[in-house]
């Protein structure tokens, strides 16, 4: 079956909750279907992507404008009350659903699929788009969870916000969850209500538990160690730790002073760190493997008060064998029955006495918990994954896709690659190659070397049995060069990487995969090593996204690593010539100056192809500084080009750019470790934008006189 996965997580072993329960959901049904995963979330570790695309998974991840989520409360109040979104949470991503219903309508139209699962409520408006049958799986509901909560507050200002909550969700989610084809839940106590709330029968689906949680640790539990494992960034856990140290281990430690309380979680607050450590309790942030914590733990306590949905920590505890206390809320959906797996007690002073019960019968505890180890069984991610497909066999059934024409690929395209250099000859040997590994497994690719300076590209070539053409060209500008390989390329698709660049092996290959697509006039990949100072984990280039109008250049990519259709580029005029190193103002940019135009004109990009190809450090600090200051300065250009071209797309821009700029300097006053100072840099965008303000377009075509006037540095 192919099913179009649509998620604001990405399925990852080590993430949140919920994002370890989409892999282990994926981890069972990739082998068996094509999968294709869009989501809307950018914090992706290489890791992680890589484990979910070797599965055979495609991956795309959709931009959003995730700067501006967190943007005032009352602009999140004023959604609740027009019904935009079903609780705060969403209320402040609201901002991902357009994103994500274009991206589902623009996959459909070339990559037909039998299935689309929306994962979480949030997103039941992308079902609205979709052409074939939805089926939309929910972790929680949310006006149940407003009142589980409001059941433990009195009159308070969180009140106020649940009750508004409640009565927005209880209109919102069934209005947009009936535009499902199916609806499922994860536990029974969700599905029935939501059953009664769409009147349609809604679907089980527990949680999955990975198979390495059944495996037996290496070492004997303590016998004083109480430990709670949970996620911190939801709001139920975050309660739960709460309430542990205000009034149940106050309790323990009265009666086993002996005892030690261990918090394990990801994505804590220093809150909650300093209410730990303020009741002597031990606590444990984002931990690599939590098993060993099940495994090591005297007691595992879970006193959930609120939420909906089945708990991982419970069948995580249960599946490590770790004797385990717990509120009946903890047990939703887990047919766990008191005193024979597990103890259960409700209130503060239940809980303590349970905790030293188990304490004090170690015995008793380690036959419970063996006894909730064969329940736990039940819950593999094997069952799930079953359970699953069953649900997406069903929903498949409902109704016929609509006809979509299976996609045409473009018939193999004839690639070029363009290195062009000055007076670096030790770096272009490198690069040269690099890039000689990556031609010679693609049929009929040839290489263009465009030479300004010192001639040394042909011996080089020579040297290494590089069959190449060297262009030599008077003058310098690395755009103008750029420009001058463009014309001289003889490929349907021209590839451009730096002279101090090493690219991959399967470079060449993998861009014009990408360009096979129908739909993609060009393609970008990331480049490590472009700062001494280190930012290539955070660099939103190597996400594998698709990128249309009005999308920041920043998130794309950069020249260097950079493939697009000779045809799409010649249409835009190629780089323009008063940008780049070496052109008359000296200021950068001219890379995303491109994508800006190439944007603009209709073209779809794509980021995130292949793999990183490396940025040889060759500068010296001094020169890296320098250079940091000439991007801001390129930035500030190109921006006020854009705003005179395109204002109110540019004014996004320049508003984004404003913000990286005051982050920029709110964290350079605050810390000594900024290779710039805030100031200069903010200097250099203002200088870059005035200039750019008074440049005429770029209108080629390539080699034209047009747009010849020269933009002053300073």
């Amino acid at each position: 079956m192919r099913v179009l996965w649509v998620t604001r997580e990405f399925p990852d072993a080590h993430g949140s909750g919920a994002q370890v329960h989409q892999f282990e959901l994926l981890r069972a049904v990739a082998a068996s279907h094509q999968i294709s995963i869009i989501s809307s979330f950018w914090d992706i570790s290489r890791e992680a992507l890589l484990r979910v695309q070797e599965m055979g998974v495609r991956v795309e991840v959709v931009p959003w404008p995730w700067n501006r989520m967190s943007r005032g409360r009352i602009r999140r109040v004023a959604r609740l009350l027009r019904g935009a979104a079903p609780n705060f949470v969403a209320s402040a991503m609201v901002g991902q659903v357009r994103p994500l219903s274009q991206a589902v309508a623009a996959h459909e139209r070339y990559r037909p699929v039998d299935l689309v699962c929306i994962l979480q409520g949030d997103l039941a408006p992308v079902a609205d788009v979709a052409n074939a049958p939805t089926a939309l799986f929910l972790f929680d509901v949310v006006s149940r969870q407003a009142d589980l909560v409001l059941s433990q507050d009195g009159l308070s200002l969180r009140s106020v916000r649940r009750r508004l909550e409640r009565r927005t969700a209880l209109r919102w989610e069934p209005l947009w969850y009936r535009k499902a084809d199916s609806v499922a839940c994860v536990s029974s106590v969700d599905a029935a209500i939501v059953a009664k709330m769409l009147d349609r029968n809604v679907t089980v689906i527990p949680n999955p538990i990975p198979d390495e949680f059944f495996a037996r640790g290496s070492s004997p539990p303590s016998t004083s160690t109480v430990a709670f494992i949970g996620s911190l960034s939801w709001e139920p856990n975050a309660d739960s730790v709460r309430w542990i140290c205000s009034d149940i281990w106050p309790r323990v430690r009265a009666r086993r002073p002996d005892a030690r309380l261990r918090i394990v979680g990801r994505f804590p607050t220093d809150e909650l760190r300093r209410l730990v450590e303020a009741v002597g309790g031990e606590f444990l942030a984002d931990v690599g493997d939590v098993r060993p914590f099940y495994w090591g733990a005297a007691v595992v306590i879970a006193p959930v008060r609120m939420g909906s949905g089945m708990r991982n920590k419970v069948l995580h505890a249960m599946a490590c064998r770790a004797p385990l206390v717990a509120t009946p809320s903890a047990l939703e959906g887990i047919p766990a029955v008191a005193g024979k797996h597990l103890l259960v007690a409700e209130g503060a002073g239940d809980l303590a006495d349970a905790v030293v019960a188990t304490l004090d019968d170690p015995a008793s505890a380690a036959a419970r918990a063996g006894t909730a180890f064969e329940l736990a069984r039940h819950y593999t991610s094997a069952a799930a994954g079953a359970a699953l497909e069953s649900w997406w066999r069903d929903t498949a059934a409902l109704r016929p896709a609509g006809s979509v024409a299976a996609p045409q690929k473009r018939a193999a395209l004839r690639a070029t690659v363009v290195v062009c250099t000055r007076d670096r000859r030790d770096l272009l040997r490198r690069c040269l190659a690099s890039v000689q590994r990556a031609v010679a497994i693609v049929p009929d690719a040839d290489v263009v070397v465009v030479e300004q300076g010192e001639p040394f590209a042909a011996q080089i070539c020579s040297d290494i049995g590089l069959a190449a053409t060297v262009v030599p060209v008077d003058g310098s500008g690395v755009s103008r060069a750029r420009n001058i390989g463009l014309r001289n390329a003889r490929g349907d698709v021209v590839l451009f990487t730096d002279d101090d660049c090493e690219v991959p092996t399967t470079w060449v290959r993998d861009h014009l995969e990408a360009l096979r697509e129908p739909d993609v006039d060009a393609s970008f990949g990331q480049v490590t090593g472009l700062s001494r100072w280190g930012a290539d984990s955070a660099d939103a280039a190597a996400m594998p996204s698709r990128h249309r109008h009005g999308a920041p250049p920043w998130l794309i990519g950069h020249s260097s690593n950079l493939a697009g259709l000779k045809s799409r580029l010649l249409s835009v005029g190629g780089f323009d010539e008063r940008l780049g190193p070496g052109s008359p103002s000296g200021a950068a940019g001219e890379d995303a100056d491109l994508i800006v135009r190439l944007l603009r004109s209709g073209a779809a990009l794509v980021s995130g192809t292949g793999e990183a190809v490396r940025h040889i450090p060759w500068r010296t600090e001094e020169e890296d500084r320098r250079t940091i200051v000439s991007y801001e300065h390129g930035a500030g250009v190109w921006i006020g080009k854009a705003l005179r071209e395109e204002p109110l797309i540019a004014l996004s821009f320049l508003r984004s750019r404003l913000g990286q700029l005051k982050g920029y300097l709110r964290h350079s006053r605050a810390s000594e470790g900024k290779p710039v100072s805030g100031l200069i840099l903010g200097r250099a965008f203002l200088s870059g934008l005035l200039a750019g303000l008074r440049v005429k377009p770029w209108n080629g075509p390539v080699g034209s006189p047009v747009g010849s006037e020269q933009i002053p540095f300073r």
